[in-house]
Formats: structure tokens, C-alpha cells, sequence
């Protein structure tokens, strides 16, 4: 890699991702997965929601000023994935250690991440793109309009867009000559972007925008160990097995009945995509009660949602206030 003579400058809450693909631009090269052949092991779909990935540590040789950890608290989704990983992890792990992580594809991914659905596509701000463009002289991809459920942008309260409702298209994968646009009209099919957000009677959209961005900005009060345990202990929750009793099972399907009861069908399918032989009767893996007893990782949205249903008011409206 040729870095020194061509470091980019990373601006403020940038994706580290949107800087790489500044870096090639300026290489002239025509994508990301040919710019860099030493990094064969991570050129997969480059979006934005992995917790860490090779390309992370690789390119921090970029960025002498800032130290790794300040490179992936301020640049990565990272702030936003750590409170909900049991044990806690207060630091950045020492990169030697971050395969132990991986997927097969070389990311640490939450399970059932392919199944957020503002996970899978990059967005962002049309005003943004036209501040971040008079103050830099380039407009740029921002962390904080990537994390799931997120509608709006902070600073300008504008809704984000990246997917069109008529043609189907977004921007999956990240390449050297695709930028935010200041142009309100998708590139294929010329209609406005106008992405739908669903009706949302109970405020569970607002809920979980809200509380999103106050965990990615350093919510100091936002501790999701205490929040599970209450959750698990008010609601008896236990893993079932063959060995279980009737009483057991009754218990865990009259909760699992209260979970799928408090969320609105339109809500659910507008965060989440499910498989095509998906039945309205079956439950969604990624938003079960089994996640609050399982070992494994899955992504914040699902854990914010169980929150909201099983949780008591006076516990959610406190996080995001």
C-alpha cells in the first residue's frame, strides 16, 4: 500500500470506511477491493455495521495523530455495540486478539445482523452533504447515520435516505466514486427518496431513534447488564430444555405471547428483513426472548425492542432523556 503520500484527513464523525474509499479515489483506482490486494481476507461487501474488521487496524498506520483506540471509538460504530457486550469490554481489544472475533468473512458481526435492514445499506443526510461540502470541500459518510433505527439526522433533524422505495435501489457497496448526494432523486430511477417510516402509535420508533443515538453519544446511565437481569428476573425467564416442565413452557410461551403482542407488524418490517419463507406466525429469531439467555452476541436493536415491551416505562423513557 502507498499510504504516506496520500493520507486523507478524517473529519468529524466520518466513517473510517468513507475515508478509505477517499484514499482510493485519490489513488485513481475504481474500487476498493482492487486498490488494496494485501487485504484480499477483508475486501468483502464493504458496509458499515461491523464491530471490527482487519481493514480497521490495517489503516490506522494512516492516522499517526490518533491512537487506535480514538480511531475506532470516534470512526467505527464501536461506541454503540459496547454496552451490550456481556462481559464488558471497556476497551478496544489489543488487535492481536480481534480473529477470535471473526465471522468466517473476516468481520465481528453481531448474529442475526443480516436481519437489520438500515444494517444493510449506507445512509445519509442531504443537508449534510451540503454543510460537510462548504466546510471541508467534500461531502462525507457519517458513523452516526448508520446505526440502525436512527431516522433522522441529529444536527438537522432531516430524514436520512439510502434506499428507494420505488426501484429498490441502495448503496451496498462502498466504491471510491460514491458519495452522499445533496440531489433528492435516487440515481436509477429519478424518483425522490422518500424512505417510509411506518406509523408508529405506541412510540417506539421515536423510543428506539432516541435512545440509538444517546448510547452511540456516551449515555453515562445506560447499563444493559442491570437492565437483563431485571428483565430475566420479573419475567422468570430460564432456557427451556427436554427436560422442562409443562408449567415451564406454558410460562415461557405466555412471555413470548407478551413480546410478539407489544410490536406492530409495520414497525417490525420496516426495521427488520426477514427470509422468504418467513410465516407472519413465526417468531422473528432476531427479536426472541431467547436472545436475553443466550452467550452470543446479537445486535443492539433486537436487545433496545425486548427492552421496550418487557421492560417498565419508567425504566426505557429514562434512558433516552
Amino acid at each position: 500500500m502507498i499510504f504516506s503520500a496520500y493520507s486523507p484527513r478524517l473529519y468529524p464523525d466520518e466513517h473510517i470506511l468513507s475515508a478509505v474509499s477517499r484514499l482510493a479515489r485519490l489513488m485513481g483506482e475504481k474500487h476498493l477491493d482492487t486498490a488494496f490486494q494485501d487485504m484480499k481476507d477483508d475486501n468483502h461487501i464493504f458496509l458499515p455495521g461491523a464491530i471490527l474488521r482487519p481493514w480497521y487496524h490495517h489503516i490506522a498506520s494512516l492516522f499517526p495523530a490518533m491512537d487506535l483506540e480514538e480511531l475506532i471509538n470516534r470512526h467505527t460504530l464501536w461506541r454503540y455495540y459496547k454496552p451490550f457486550m456481556l462481559p464488558a469490554i471497556n476497551r478496544v481489544p489489543n488487535p492481536d486478539t480481534w480473529s477470535t472475533y471473526y465471522n468466517k468473512r473476516s468481520q465481528w458481526l453481531p448474529s442475526k445482523q443480516v436481519r437489520i435492514r438500515h444494517a444493510q445499506y449506507w445512509r445519509w443526510c442531504t443537508d449534510c452533504v451540503e454543510s460537510d461540502a462548504d466546510s471541508f470541500g467534500i461531502p462525507y459518510w457519517h458513523c452516526s447515520h448508520q446505526i440502525p433505527a436512527i431516522t433522522h439526522c441529529k444536527k438537522h433533524n432531516r430524514q436520512l435516505v439510502g434506499s428507494c422505495l420505488n426501484c429498490g435501489f441502495s448503496i451496498k457497496k462502498l466504491h471510491p466514486h460514491l458519495r452522499p448526494s445533496t440531489f433528492p432523486e435516487c440515481p436509477e430511477c429519478g424518483q425522490l427518496f422518500n424512505e417510509f417510516i411506518p406509523e408508529d402509535k405506541h412510540g417506539l420508533v421515536n423510543w428506539l431513534s432516541d435512545t440509538s443515538s444517546a448510547i452511540f453519544n456516551g449515555c453515562n446511565t445506560f447499563d444493559w447488564e442491570r437492565h437483563k437481569l431485571k428483565i430475566i428476573t420479573n419475567h422468570d425467564l430460564k432456557l427451556l430444555n427436554s427436560s422442562s416442565s409443562v408449567s415451564d413452557r406454558k410460562h415461557y410461551a405466555s412471555k413470548r405471547k407478551l413480546l410478539e403482542s407489544g410490536l406492530e407488524k409495520d414497525v417490525i418490517e420496516w426495521l427488520f428483513t426477514l427470509p422468504r419463507n418467513h410465516q407472519s406466525s413465526q417468531t422473528n429469531s432476531a427479536i426472541d426472548l431467547k436472545i436475553l439467555l443466550s452467550d452470543q452476541l446479537f445486535p443492539p436493536l433486537s436487545y433496545l425492542i425486548v427492552m421496550w415491551v418487557l421492560h417498565t416505562q419508567a425504566e426505557t423513557h429514562r434512558i433516552a432523556s
